[in-house]
Parts: structure tokens; C-alpha cells; sequence
């Protein structure tokens, strides 16, 4: 199964990764076991930030009780945070439709959109936040993500830029951040990026994940192993198995790749994966 860019979405929270020459690779469709088509909030999908995202207007509209309205974006913020995404989508669009575009509303009807791979209605709404409040780091940094989960790396940098400045804590604005960097070949960049993610959680598995594979299309695969390996046990989390497993392929350990891949699928799948490393040995030279 494969996200926006093209890529298993395994890699999506890896170059959440999922990227670029991150590979042009993962356009040819590697096989991956135990992925689930999400996100970058992931992405990921991306893991949520250790503060609280901004909620602006929080004032009920006229009429209608501000406890009720609390206790409904209450609600399905924990739905969104349990990961189920479909239905705090639901309640996100019952929220709208009551309360109006309020910005607290459209920022976690977006990023409901995005944890379920909709990216355009995602850019929508947070373009929306981001026009009328330029500095809102919860739309820029949804916006940014959004962009980065469409491809659109370069274009990701400039809100994720600004994000980054203004809630500098937020580690799925880091990781974003050094996804969209990877995506434009701006590795030694990307890198930093993780590090400083890193330097705030250092076991979160989607910033290392990341790290790995971006280390890997530097030129680096013995540091990315380095790296990986001890994240790729069998009955962990198969990502950093399979992102390990890409980067012995694309260092021309295709014995040690298949090995690694044969953990999480079966014997065919694997095997595809290793013919796809070799080809994308030939095309980077």
C-alpha cells in the first residue's frame, strides 16, 4: 500500500521518509508488511506535539452552550488521538456544521483529513487558517505537512519554516521538516532537522526511523544501520525492520535485506523487494 508520494506508507513515517530518491524508489512499490494506510501524523503518522496545538475562538458562538461545544471538540480530539481517524472526522464536520469556522475547528477537521491520506481537503482547511492568521503554527504546520505528504517538498519548507519558529517544540514540525528537505536532495539539512526532533524525544521511532533513511541516501548506510538495528527487532514496530531492510538493499546486502523483509511478508513479497533495491542501485549509479 502506498501514500501520496508514491511510497509504502511503512516509509511515509520514515522519510516517514517515505521520499525522494527517497527514493524514486519507493515509487516502484516496495511490498510492506504491517502498514496501514495513515500518516505522516504519520506521516503520522506524525507524532503529536508535547504541548497542546493552539485553540483560538474558543468562545461559544451566540446561542449555543460553550460547555457543549468543549466537550464535543473534548471528544474528538480523543477520537483523533486513539487513531480513529473516520470518526473524528465525523465529529469534526458535526462541530463545523454547528459551530461554524471556528479555527480550532477547521485546525482538527484538518488534521483529520490528513491522518486519513485526504490531502487536498487537508490543504484546504489549513490554507484557510493560515490566510487569516499568517502566524498560526498549528496551520502551518499542518500546512506544511500536508504539502510534504503530496510530494510538494519544496513548497513544505516555507510554512514548516515558519512553524518551526514559532512553536519550535512541536516534533512532527522537525520531522516534517526533514522529510520535505530529503524530498529536495537536502540531506545534510535533513539530518539536522531529526537531531533537533530527536534532541526533545530521542526514542521516538518515526524521527529515528527517518533519520535512518535519510543517512542512507546521503551515502551513509553503515551510520544508518548503526542506527536502525537496534530499533529492528522481530515484534517490534516492522517499520525500522523494513526501512533496515532498504538500506542493506541499497547498500548491496541483498542476502541481509531479504532477511530482514521475510520477518514482517511472505517469501514472494520479499523477494520483489530485493529485485526493486537492485534497480535502484542501477539508477543511482
Amino acid at each position: 500500500m502506498t501514500n501520496r508520494l508514491g511510497c509504502p506508507d511503512v516509509f511515509f513515517r520514515c522519510f516517514d521518509p517515505k521520499r525522494c530518491s527517497r527514493i524514486a524508489v519507493i515509487g516502484l512499490g516496495l511490498s510492506l508488511a504491517g502498514c496501514s494506510s495513515t500518516d505522516f501524523s504519520a506521516i503520522t503518522t506524525f507524532f503529536e506535539p508535547s504541548k497542546p496545538t493552539q485553540t483560538a475562538n474558543r468562545s461559544a458562538v451566540s446561542g449555543k452552550s460553550a460547555t457543549g461545544r468543549d466537550n464535543a471538540i473534548s471528544l474528538a480530539q480523543t477520537l483523533q488521538a486513539s487513531g480513529k481517524s473516520a470518526e473524528a472526522l465525523a465529529a469534526w464536520t458535526n462541530l463545523r456544521a454547528t459551530y461554524g469556522d471556528e479555527q480550532a475547528i477547521l485546525l482538527g477537521l484538518g488534521e483529520a483529513h490528513l491522518s486519513l491520506n485526504q490531502v487536498e481537503d487537508a490543504l484546504v482547511l489549513f490554507e484557510r487558517v493560515v490566510k487569516t492568521d499568517a502566524s498560526n503554527g498549528a496551520g502551518l504546520s499542518g500546512l506544511g505537512r500536508s504539502l510534504v505528504k503530496a510530494g510538494e517538498g519544496r513548497a513544505a519548507l516555507g510554512p514548516l519554516d515558519l512553524a518551526a519558529t514559532v512553536q519550535p517544540w512541536d516534533v512532527k514540525v522537525w520531522n516534517a521538516r526533514g522529510v520535505a528537505l530529503d524530498l529536495v536532495g537536502r540531506h545534510v539539512e535533513a539530518e539536522a532537522s531529526y537531531r533537533i526532533g530527536l534532541n526533545m524525544e530521542p526514542e521516538n521511532p518515526t524521527l529515528r526511523n527517518n533519520l535512518g533513511l535519510s543517512l542512507a541516501l546521503a551515502g551513509r548506510p553503515d551510520e544508518a544501520i548503526a542506527l536502525l538495528e537496534p530499533m529492528a527487532v522481530k515484534g517490534e514496530d516492522p517499520r525500522a525492520r523494513q526501512t533496515l531492510s532498504l538500506v542493506y538493499g541499497l547498500k548491496g546486502d541483498d542476502q541481509a535485506a531479504r532477511e530482514l523483509a521475510t520477518e514482517d511478508m511472505v517469501d514472494a513479497d520479499a523477494d520483489r523487494n530485493v529485485e526493486i533495491f537492485k534497480l535502484l542501485r542501477q539508477e543511482r549509479g
